[in-house]
Formats: C-alpha cells, structure tokens, sequence
C-alpha cells in the first residue's frame, strides 16, 4: 500500500545510507540471450559483432566506405540481440492487436521485468499495492518510426498507438502490469540513460519514496538513419569494433541490449532471506557544462563527478580494484577517461597496488542507452563470481595513456578479482558518459557474508524427501520448463535439493498447468523430469490443470482399529511443526495418567497400541498433530469428517473445544472403550465398572468451553451435518455409550457428491475403509482419497505424493509455511520461465507493399467493368470491398504472424445494408478471427420460446470478441476473465458496443467487469433478452449477413439447388468484381476468372456458410455454379431444417431481397444511380462535415428508395 503521512520520513531515516542489494538481475544483450550467457561470452572474451541482419535493413544498401557518401554509413557492423520481434502478449494480458502496436522496447522490458524477479526469488502478484519504484533509461524511438511510416499507415488508426509508442509508457506499463505505487518514469539522457535510472532508483530508496526499485535501460537499433547521421559526426569505426585504450582506437561500433536489475535495502534484503549479486554504496550524477563541444568530453567534470561519487559511498578512492570505464573506443575521449581516473583513484593508493579496468563495449559495442545498465550487470556478476573478465582488441596501448606510470591495469585475459586486505571490501566502480554531456558514476561493493552461515542443522533433520512444484500458462510452456530443469540439472549445479525446491517453491508465480515432482535426490528429480519430457508415466510426479476454482477439500480422521506401530516416526524426528503438537499432548497425558505417549507409540510399550485407553488419546494426539500440519501448509478443509474417537479430533481442529479439554473427554472415552472390548459377553461386573466412568465423563464434558465450530462437521453416529449442539456437553455424554461406525459417514459422502460435491477426502490419520471415494490419487462415486499416512511407506513419501496430488489440482499451498521450519534453507537461481513468443512486427504484419499493385489492378478491372463509374467512385468502391492477399495462406505455412488475416473491409453492400444503427469505422476495419470453426448463425431454428440460447449467444461473443483483440476464436477462453484475455478499457468499449448494437442492450463498459468472463456475460445477455420478450425479428438479425442460411437447405431438390446457385453466383460475383449478369452458371470456373486466389476466397465463404469442409480443389471436380450448387446441396441435406427463414421465403429463380437486406444484384444494377447520392455522403463524412448518425439517416433513406426500387 501506498505510504502513509509520516512513514516516509521513518523509512527514509531507517534505509538513509546503508547499502542498495541488487537481488535480482536479467538481460539481453548482443550473443547473450540471459544472464548465464552474458557471464559465459564475457568470461571467455567474446566478440559479439556481427554484420547488420537483414532482419534490420539492407546493410548493403546503405554501406558505403566512404563517410562523404550521402545517406550512407561507413560501417556495416553492429551488435544486435537476436528475436526482437517476438513477445509473448497473452501473458501480460495483451491482445495481439495491441502488441503490435506496441514498440519492441516495452515488450521487451516487459519479459526482462519478469525475469529479475524470478532470478530474486519474488512472485509479482505479492508485491502488487506496494510502493515499487520503476526507472527506465531509454532513447530509441525506431520502432514507433516504423509504426508512423508510410508503410505502417494502418497502425495510424489504432487507438493504441499512442500508448503503444510512448516513452513515458515504457516505465508505467510495467507499474500498471504489476500493481505498484511507487515513482514511475524514464530517462533520457542517451549514453548515461541506464545508469542515471539505477542512480535515481538508489536515491528512491534512500529517500523512502520505495521499499523496492526496478531499474535498467533498452536500445533497439531498427532504421538505419542514425548509423547514417553517426558516420558523418565521425564516431563510427568503419570495422565495426570498439578498441578501447589501443592506438588503433578509431571510433565505436552501435549495439542494442535490455537489463534491469531488482533493487532492495540491504537490511531487508538481509531479512528476506535474498541471494545479493553485489552492493551500491553510492552514486553520483553532474553534467559537463560548456566544454569544447556539446558531445566533447569534460575532464574536470568527471573527476568532479568521480569525487562525488565516492564521497557519497564514504569510500577513499585508492581502495577500489576495479573500473568499468566509459570506454567507447576513442583516441582522445579514452585518454581523458583514464587521466581523470588516474588523478583520483591514486589518492590513498597504496605502493605497488594497482586497479583494473575494463569496457564490455569491447564485447558487444556501444549499447547507448543500455550501456551503463550492461556495465553495472557486469561488474555485479564480477563480484559475485569474484573474477575479472578479459578486456578485448588490446594490444598496442593509445601512446596518449601513459599506462606504466598509472595505477590502471588492463585485463586482457579471466583473472581472480584482486586480493584485499582483511576487514576491506571488494569494492568496484561503473562510470557512463553521455554524449549530451549528463555523466554517472556508481560505486559498488561485494556481498556481506550470509545471514544464515552459522546457523547449525544439528537441532534440526532434514527431511528424506522434497517436492517441485513447476507450473507454467499452458502444456507446451510447461514442457519447455521442464526441459529446462532437466538441462539445468544435467550441468550439476552446485545446490541441494531441498534448496532447488525451495527456491522454485516460493519464488516462481503458480500457472493453470502443474507438475509436481517427489525425489529424494536431484537424480531422481532429473530422472522423473525425462520421464515426463518423453510422456512415460511415473509414480513420483504428477500433473494437473487448475482450473481458477479450488477443489473443496474434507478432511477425515477415523476411528481406533487402524493404528499402527510407529505411525508417523519419520515427521516426528524431521518435522518440527508436527513434533511440537505431539510432545504437547506427550506433556498433557503424561501429567494425567502417569504414562508416555511417544513410549507407546514409538518405544519399547508399543504392545499397548491395541488397547483403547492408550490408542484413542494417540490417535487424537497424532491426527491432530496432522491436521495442524496439513492446516499450516496451507491447505484449508471446507468440511470436516470423523468416526468414533475422530468425531473429537474434527470438532478440536473445528474450534469447538481446546486440545486440553478434546484430549481430557478421549481419555476418559478410552477407558470406556477399553473395559466395553475386553470381553465379548460383558457381565454386570463390568457393566457396574461404566457408570462412575461416565459420569466423570459427564463431569469432564460440563466443565469444557464450547465454541461454535469454524467448519462444517459431519457427524459419525448419524452421517448427518451437525448442528449447533455440537457445542454442548449433551452431544457428547449421548454419544458416549456406542461406538460410533461410519456407516453414517458413508451415506452422507454419498449425498454430498450431489449437495455440495467435495473434490477431495484427507485422511488426516491412519488409512481407514471409506466407500465411495477412490484409492490414492484416483477419482471415486464421491471425490478423491488422499493420504497422510500409508503402512509400509516412508512418511514423506505418503505426505509429499499427497501434497503433490493436491498442488497440481489447483490447491493453494502456502509454500513458505512449507519450509518455515527449515530455516536454512538457501534461495538459488533456477531457470527462468519460457515465454509463448510470436513474431510482432509492422514489416511481417502489413502487406501494403503487396497489395499496392493487385490493387490497382482491381481497381482498373472495376473501372473497365462499370464503365458509367468514375475512377474516384472506383476508389471508394475498391476501399470498401475485401481484397485478396496475393498469395494463399493455408494452415501451417509459416508464423501464426505471418499467417495473420489482414483487417477486411466490408462490402459497400453491406455498408448501405447494414442493420447497426450508427456507422463505425471500428467495425468496418475488423479482422476476422483466425478459425477453423463456422461462424455462429442465429435464425429463427435457433429460437426456444423467442429466447436464444446461452450456448449461441457465447460463440457470436467469442467470435467478437476475437475481433476485437485479433486472436483466434479457439484462444478465447470462457472461463477466463476478459482482462487475462487482453481486454482493456479501450477494446472493453468496443466489445460493449457490439453487444448493445446486436441485443439492443444498453450494458456499460464497466458492466464488463461485472461479468467477467464469456460465462457470465453469456448469462447475463441471456436473462436480459428473455426479460424483454425478444421478438423473432431481433434474432434474425444474427444471420441478416447472410443473404441465404446453411438452415436454409430443406431437401437436395432442384429448387433448393437453384436457391444455392443463386447464392454461389451473387458471392462469386463479388469474389471477382464481376456483374452477377455476366455469370454463366454453365461455364467453368477458370472461364469465369477464377484461380487458386479467389478459389480459396470463394471456397472460404462456402465452408462458412455451410459448416462444410470442401477443398479448393474439389472446385475442379464441380467445375460450374450448376454443378457445385447440386454438390452443396447433396451435402447440407442431413442438417436442415424445416420452418427457418431462407427458401421458404425465396423463390427458385430469384433471391427477393428478405426484409431489409439488398441483394447484391441491386447494388451492382444500381451503381451508375448510386454515385450522385451516395458520394457526397461518403466526402461529407470523410471531412468530418457530416457525423455517423446524420449519415446513416441519408444512407436508410436511401436504401429504403432502393428496396421499394426493387420490389416493383
């Protein structure tokens, strides 16, 4: 939550000045897809210089050796990190339509994000309402160039350009996404940008303006204009390197990257339990001033800044081992780097004690604004490894650096970092220059030694076995995950398992798709992992889906009679939590009858286990202790079950008395018991040995405290769901005298599988006989049995299997609780989570360029064709009418991008025809959703008493919905919240509007919210639409965009077959541009001008139409509208149906026009009369002269002249 008054001011006093951890790291950076790599190209002196991708542009078009040459570059070198364009928008709740106008810079921080902290060990969705700080240092603007260009024009008209390509959005999206409060904005200072955002970042924390700080930088090189503009400013180096510090230093080379880096206070970091990388102790930040030029170097501005620096981490200067220059590469700005550092850094230095420094520009180039983010995850894995990475393309120093008279040493092979004296600090420092003269300087340090170092295992054991609880949005990624922890497990990394575990446990976010996996080593974790990875069944893993709604779990404890020797002695010696309930009960006993539990249960008495008066207080005690177990993991019950001695356990975990008063009533019970079952025939002796029995029992059960019960109970004697008198002694003293079967129990488990169903039964206990649920893990008549024990198996085997069990159904497990009493336990880094990626991209999305020619071809044949229409008429004519995309695009070619429908424009007969009230340049620019499914059609044959169905209106809500977010119809989940699907305040209105427009409703966008999901909103339509008593003429309005219905087809005879041949010649007509009258039905398709194109085109609204599957190339076996109408008509008999709308209203050789709707014919017959209205509509809008309502009144007007036209 946001700070309140006067806490920021106790914050700011609290963390003012101790150190900044940086707990979480993650990177892109050219040849290294994440941190593990970065660490492995820097380690082993990579250059990661390539020759600009042909993904970028044409590097040979614009390279020219010659810097004269105009609009060339002199280099065509570069670092670029590889699949830019990819970005997995359903999992941050963004519809493809939005990524796309979305530039390449915040999708990317997006994942990076993401990944930082993973690689801290926090799950986002707990820090949301915090006071989290985001700070971003950014100056490329190539891809919003690439949205705005001319090519891109479409994307102009996307509402969510603005947003998309916005600088200050890159920062506050993130804050949006995860929920935080805290300071939230970017940077701009070009080379310096990245390091200026950690240093504000530090300075938030400091200040208590945030508890936690994401900072870090993204360059993207897209366009070649600056490399363009760069060359004739003389920075580039025509090869393509940076040659910091050498003679032959001639400039530098461009490079993109992306880091960020999770920041905390030490004392909390310390207190969380984090892994720290490395410290800040202090940063600074100035500007040159007026130097030799705005882009020259200022030295006395940079030792100003390195003095600051260093003042402010109350470090001396000559303490430091290592320096991450600036260090771009040339001559002039190297030699002033390194005199300022050698003037500063030598104060205080002792004799003989020299520093290192180093540039990664070396290694992958100059990353502008990601550059001073790149040097500080540098040297942050620096001093985590305690190693110094070689600094490339050294070898004749710059003859300016006077290096032998120079504290400064340059590596040039992997060193251990410098030795230090003892009590002093690894301590480093990252500088970064802008070219626009804002300068920075951070200050680190190495980590303190662990929090945890001393503390011992001995007091504590550590369990036999472990469960990793891996998750992930959907099947294929949680595959890809698993493969990654079998790779990360095949290069044996130096962790525990129970580390492993933990780590993954408590720091990954849990997903819908689950695998639990039980091992007792990281082999047989590894082992169970390629059993899954290749679909082999195994009894130590599990998989599952959850679905958002958490199973309803009933926990059980039975009755005596199923106890066992040395039940649970594993958890007792291991599990702390569960030990302490039993000694407490030990302690209690003990005081009471003189004799030890734990004897019996696990010592040298434990013959006495079969008699009632010592069985039924260990069994309480112990069941108990489980319950207590399973409760603080997590795990909830929503009703509880106990038989006999269980009843006491379930009403003492229930609330309705103490463990003191529930132990004192059960041992007295035992003793009852036991003088009942100590002969079959029991005489009046022992009879008379009952009665002061029971009334001390009697006694005891009037001096308890009853409360009413926390859960709900079902009784044991009667199987019935107990009331409130649960809580009064006379419950208990009725009960007293039987021993209580679970006959009872079984027949309510049998009615709850129909009011209310439980998902699960616990046994909290010993397994007992229970009918009607199945056996470990497998469903029964009335849920799933789980087990917290099992005779002859290890405890934590029986325990782990049933937490597994219960994980991967979609319980929630408090998996700190889990290890809480294990505090040794040790955060590592693990795999990171594989994103879903797809290719968004403006060049790959928009096929303007394509379809410039096959445009104005069509629109030439337009105007050949319709002669009495004018070439602007043809224009607007040709914009209105859907175009089709140069080549086919068939099911499995290439990327789901690539294989994106573009946007279709409806026909102009549909813009004069159309029954919405309002014009709307949203709907007519939507895309069809990529489906394999026949769109929903609702008729009169899809009416029940004038109602339509929920079922119906769901599917034409997906089908929109779709639209909206341009995502396939089989994407879009019914049960998922419209917001995890992409929806947002923007699309929510247009989805809003299409539902009013199609139901006549008048729900509110924020009605979406309401009803969340396509269920709920399916409901809600449902009952709104039969409150008002719908009239037939509203639901024939779901197939009004069909002229005929695939219902419409009664019987294969010839008058249906004309019908469909009418049909087919009006829709080929508008395939082909062509005058309907000049469709011979005869004539075979490729006379008429049909091709492999069109016939797809054609082919698609067929299948549409009818909910056929025909191939394009059956049009060569049907080769003539006669021929394929008879086809179609053989086809659709088996699904039709009498009474709908369609034939019955048509005549065999003639489509009259069904209400309101026009038929093509019209429309063509019509045009050359059209122009003189309907143009001047159509400019008067277009000049915003006319509004959407004021128009569609003319348009009705004007269909209205050409129906009556038509009919007489």
């Amino acid at each position: 939550m946001p700070y309140q008054p006067g806490q920021v001011k106790a914050v700011a006093e609290e963390h003012a000045k101790q150190p900044i951890a940086i707990v979480g790291m993650a990177c892109r950076f050219p040849g290294a897809p994440d941190l593990n790599a970065y660490w492995t190209l820097l380690c082993q002196g990579i250059d990661a210089i390539t020759e600009v991708p042909h993904s970028r542009w044409n590097r040979e078009h614009f390279y020219d050796p010659d810097p004269g040459k105009p609009f060339k570059t002199n280099t065509r070198w570069g670092g670029f990190i590889q699949d830019a364009d990819l970005f997995d928008p359903a999992f941050f709740g963004i519809s493809h339509r939005e990524a796309t106008c979305m530039t390449a810079d915040q999708r990317l921080l997006l994942e990076l994000s993401w990944v930082a902290m993973e690689d801290a060990g926090l799950i986002p969705s707990q820090t949301a309402g915090q006071n989290i700080g985001v700070f971003i240092g950014t100056n490329s603007e190539d891809y919003a160039a690439m949205l705005g260009s001319e090519n891109s024009a479409e994307h102009c008209n996307e509402p969510y350009l603005a947003i998309g390509t916005s600088r200050a959005i890159i920062a506050n999206r993130l804050s949006y996404f995860y929920d935080w409060n805290g300071p939230s904005f970017v940077v701009d200072t070009a080379c310096s940008a990245s390091l200026l955002a950690t240093h504000l970042a530090c300075q938030s924390l400091w200040k208590g303006e945030a508890s936690l700080a994401l900072a870090g930088g993204v360059q993207l090189h897209l366009r070649p204009a600056l490399y363009i503009s760069f060359t004739k400013g003389g920075f580039m180096a025509p090869d393509g390197r940076c040659k910091a510090f050498d003679a032959c230093a001639n400039g530098y080379v461009r490079s993109e990257g992306v880091g960020m880096v999770l920041l905390k206070p030490l004392s909390q970091s310390i207190a969380d339990g984090d892994r720290i990388y490395a410290l800040i102790r202090g940063s600074a930040v100035n500007h040159n001033g007026r130097s030799n030029g705005l882009t020259a170097p200022n030295p006395l501005a940079q030792e100003s800044l390195l003095r600051a620096a260093y003042q402010d981490a109350g470090i001396s200067p000559g303490q430091v081992q290592y320096i991450e220059a600036h260090g771009t590469g040339t001559q002039l700005g190297d030699y002033m780097e390194l005199e300022v550092l050698q003037s500063v850094l030598a104060e205080g230095r002792r004799p003989g004690v020299g520093c290192k420094v180093g540039s990664v520009k070396t290694n992958i180039g100059h990353a502008e604004a990601a550059a001073g983010i790149a040097g500080l995850i540098k040297v942050a894995l620096s001093l985590q490894h305690r190693q110094i990475p070689p600094h490339l393309h050294f070898e004749t120093p710059n003859p300016r650096i006077k290096f032998e008279t120079l504290p400064l040493q340059v590596p040039t092979q992997l060193e251990p970092w410098p030795q230090v004296q003892s009590g002093q600090s690894l301590l480093a420092g990252v500088s970064s220059f802008g070219f626009g003269g804002a300068n920075v300087h951070v200050v680190l340090g190495g980590t303190p030694d662990s929090p945890h170092a001393d503390l011992g295992q001995e007091q504590i054991s550590e369990r036999s076995q472990h469960l990793l609880a891996l998750s992930a949005r959907d099947s294929k990624a949680l595959v890809e995950l698993a493969e990654r922890y079998r790779l990360y497990l095949e290069k044996g990394p130096q962790v525990s398992l129970a580390d492993l575990c933990f780590s993954t446990n408590t720091g990954r976010s849990k997903f819908s798709d689950r695998l639990a996996i039980r091992g007792a080593t990281l082999t047989e974790v590894q082992a169970c992992l390629d059993a899954f990875l290749v679909g082999h069944s195994h009894d130590r893993y599990h998989t599952g889906t959850a679905t958002g709604k958490a199973p309803k779990i009933a926990f059980r404890f039975g009755a005596a009679g199923h106890q066992y020797p040395g039940m649970a002695r594993q958890l007792f010696e291991t599990q702390p939590t569960f030990r302490k309930t039993l000694e407490r009960c030990e302690q209690l006993i003990h005081s009471w009858e003189g004799y030890s539990l734990l004897e019996v249960l696990y010592g040298a008495k434990s013959d006495r286990l079969k008699q009632h008066q010592y069985a039924q207080p260990i069994l309480f005690a112990l069941e108990y202790g489980l319950a207590q177990l399973w409760i603080s993991w997590g795990i909830q019950p929503h009703i509880l079950s106990g038989d006999g001695g269980g009843e006491y356990v379930a009403a003492c975990v229930a609330g309705v008395f103490s463990v003191e008063d529930g132990l004192k009533l059960v041992v007295q019970r035992g003793k009852l018991s036991q003088i009942l079952s100590e002969e079959a025939g029991i005489d009046p002796v022992q009879r008379s040995q009952l009665k002061p029995l029971t009334v001390e029992f009697e006694q005891i059960a009037r001096q308890v405290n009853y409360s009413s019960p926390r859960f709900k109970l079902i009784s044991g004697l009667t199987g019935e769901r107990v009331t409130a008198a649960i809580a009064t002694p006379e419950y208990w003293c009725e009960r007293l005298p039987v021993l209580a079967s679970c006959s009872g129990a079984k027949e309510t488990l049998k009615e709850t599988a129909d009011q209310p169903s439980y998902d699960i039964w616990l046994e909290c206990g010993p397994p007992t006989v229970l009918q009607g649920t199945g056996e470990q893990g497998s469903s029964g008549d009335v849920g799933v049995r789980l087990f917290s024990l099992k005779p002859g198996q290890e405890d934590w085997q029986s325990i782990l299997t049933s937490l597994g069990e219960l994980y991967v159904r979609g319980v929630a497990i408090d998996w700190q609780s889990f290890d809480r009493d294990y505090p040794y336990r040790r955060k590592v880094q693990l795999p990171t989570y594989p994103f879903q990626r797809k290719s968004y991209w403006v060049k790959e999305n928009f096929a303007c360029q394509n379809l410039a020619v096959s445009t104005q071809e069509v629109s030439d044949d337009a105007v050949s064709r319709n002669q009495n229409i004018s070439p602007t008429v043809g224009q607007r004519l040709r914009s209105k009418i859907s175009l089709p995309e140069l080549t086919p695009v068939t099911a499995g070619s290439g990327s789901q991008t690539q294989q994106k429908v573009k946007r279709q424009l409806q026909p102009l007969t549909d813009s004069l025809t159309s029954q919405s009230p309002h014009l709307s340049a949203t709907e007519a620019d939507e895309p069809e959703p990529h489906s394999s499914k026949q769109t929903v059609l609702l008729n009169n044959d899809s009416v029940t008493n004038n109602i339509v169905s929920v079922k119906q209106i769901k599917q034409w809500l997906k089908q929109e919905l779709a639209k909206v977010l341009y995502e396939t119809v089989e994407s879009i989940h019914e049960d998922k919240n419209f917001v995890d699907l992409g929806l947002d305040s923007i699309t929510g209105v247009e989805f809003v509007s299409k539902i009013n427009q199609r139901f006549s409703l008048e729900p509110r966008a924020v009605e979406i919210y309401d009803y969340s999901t396509l269920n709920k909103i399916s409901d809600y339509i449902a009952q709104h639409l039969s409150k008002k008593s719908v009239h037939t003429g509203l639901l024939d309005d779901f197939g009004s965009d069909q002229l005929i219905q695939s219902s419409s087809i009664v019987n294969p005879n010839s008058e249906n077959a004309a019908a469909i041949k009418q049909w087919l010649k009006q829709e080929l007509a508008l395939v082909l541009y062509e005058d309907i009258s000049n469709l011979d039905v005869e004539k075979k398709f490729t006379d008429l001008g049909l091709d492999s194109i069109t016939g797809v085109e054609l082919i698609s609204k067929i299948n549409q139409q009818f909910g056929l599957a025909l191939k394009v190339i059956q049009i060569y076996d049907y080769p003539t509208l006669a021929t394929l109408a008879e086809y179609i008509a053989q086809l659709t008999s088996s699904h039709i149906h009498k009474n709908s709308i369609g034939l019955n209203h048509v005549s065999s050789t003639k489509l009259q026009p069904q209400r309101s709707k026009l038929s093509s014919q019209v429309i063509w017959d019509e045009l050359p009369s059209l122009e003189a209205k309907l143009y001047p509509i159509l400019e008067k809008v277009v000049n915003q002269e006319l509004n959407p309502e004021e128009a569609q009144k003319l348009i009705s007007e004007l269909k209205l002249e050409l129906i009556l036209g038509d009919a007489g």
